[in-house]
């Protein structure tokens, strides 16, 4: 088990954000603004002890804290979550997407990892 001290009780702007955030308006905008100058809480959270040793190793090895990685994991879940809710959306109005439409995306995506992937091995950022 990860042991980390309870949230503290929200502030009125914290109750203000949680509702922007709740009604849609403010998600996408936590996500990008990550990183920058967001405010920590520390929390409870039970891992099974597997995933805890390997994070630790994960930790050690890249020299990167493991409240960054543990954060780095939710963030991407919640991208993924932003993302998955926008296709149900745009599917709703539009129809389902076709297979062609699919692997089309796939396509590009991938085109784009690999551009992504050549300039990180140049130096670039």
């Amino acid at each position: 088990m990860l042991v980390l001290d309870r949230l503290a009780p929200p502030r009125d702007h914290d109750r203000e954000w949680a509702q922007e955030y709740a009604d849609g308006a403010r998600y996408i905008d936590a996500i990008r603004e990550y990183g920058e100058c967001m405010a920590s809480k520390k929390v409870t959270v039970t891992v099974p002890e597997e995933l805890l040793v390997e994070l630790g190793a994960w930790s050690r090895s890249s020299g990167v804290p493991v409240s960054r990685l543990v954060s780095a994991a939710i963030e991407d879940a919640l991208r993924r979550k932003a993302g998955l809710e926008w296709i149900a959306e745009y599917e709703a109005e539009h129809g389902a997407f076709t297979p062609a439409e699919i692997a089309e995306a796939a396509a590009k995506a991938a085109a784009l990892d690999a551009e992504l992937f050549a300039d990180l091995g140049k130096g670039e950022r």
